[in-house]
């Protein structure tokens, strides 16, 4: 029984915590460094640095928990609640990108990219405050990798329908027609991506 009272209060803090990035998403909530290697815990909200696309959020513990492993497990939770609303709000612009470049991308690909996104995503560093009796949990998510695994499964799926497009002709003519496509398409998928940075984080 006190399993399944856990497992429901740790649901319940999960989904609370989906909302947090709505709240702290104004401009002013991003401008700080949140650096593991600094004091990090006394900023609060998240944190993108743009050149090395990497994502980073705070998550705070349930103050109404007792046991430490409790609390320090719900902070790590409150973290990946924040990194996951973001990746839905950074999969649903990049769909509207694309479609706005008249571009029909599998959003299942664009979906099952952002997942494994989060699952590689790491807590770097945690802080428990002694005065508060909370955890703090800082998590990084690399977008390098949503984006570039992302591109290489689109660039894939195009080559797959073009030679099933070209199967008719010689071998070199084949080669020439998917490589030129291919060469469109990627130019295409830079600049949909460029576009959601700019929409996600304007400068």
């Amino acid at each position: 029984m006190k399993k399944v009272f856990l497992g429901i209060v740790l649901g319940t803090f999960l989904a609370s915590s989906l909302f947090g990035l709505a709240a702290c998403g104004g401009k002013q909530h991003w401008g700080q460094d949140l650096n593991p290697e600094k004091k990090w815990w006394k900023k609060e909200g998240h944190s993108w640095d743009r050149k090395h696309k990497i994502f980073m959020a705070i998550g705070y513990s349930n103050p109404e928990w007792e046991d430490q492993n409790a609390k320090r497990k719900s902070a790590d939770l409150a973290a990946s609640g924040e990194a996951s609303k973001f990746m839905q709000q950074l999969v649903k612009t990049y769909i509207r990108e694309a479609n706005y470049d008249n571009y029909k991308v599998n959003e299942d690909v664009v979906e099952s990219s952002s997942h494994e996104t989060l699952i590689g995503s790491v807590i770097v560093s945690r802080k428990y405050i002694k005065k508060n009796k909370e955890y703090r949990s800082l998590l990084q998510v690399d977008l390098s990798y949503f984006f570039d695994h992302l591109n290489k499964r689109l660039l894939a799926n195009e080559k797959e329908r073009m030679q099933k497009k070209t199967d008719q002709l010689s071998p070199e003519e084949a080669d020439e027609k998917i490589m030129a496509h291919l060469g469109e398409i990627e130019t295409k998928l830079e600049n949909i991506e460029t576009k959601t940075l700019d929409k996600t984080f304007p400068e």
